[in-house]
């Protein structure tokens, strides 16, 4: 996280040419990070789901 964070302020206080693939930079990452987490909470739930399944399978 610290990385990005540190990019963002790079490109923001920067007012050139590269501001603009800065908010593109902020696109990708707000994508990025809500994918990613989409994909973690799938897989809690899917993880659940199994678990839940085998507790029904032994019981």
């Amino acid at each position: 996280m610290p990385i990005t964070q540190g990019k963002k302020r790079l490109y923001s206080s920067s007012l050139n040419p590269l501001s603009c693939l800065g908010n593109w930079w902020d696109i990708l990452n707000l994508f990025w990070n809500t994918s990613g987490l989409m994909l973690n909470v799938t897989k809690i739930l899917l993880i659940g789901f199994n678990m839940s399944k085998e507790e029904l399978k032994n019981g």
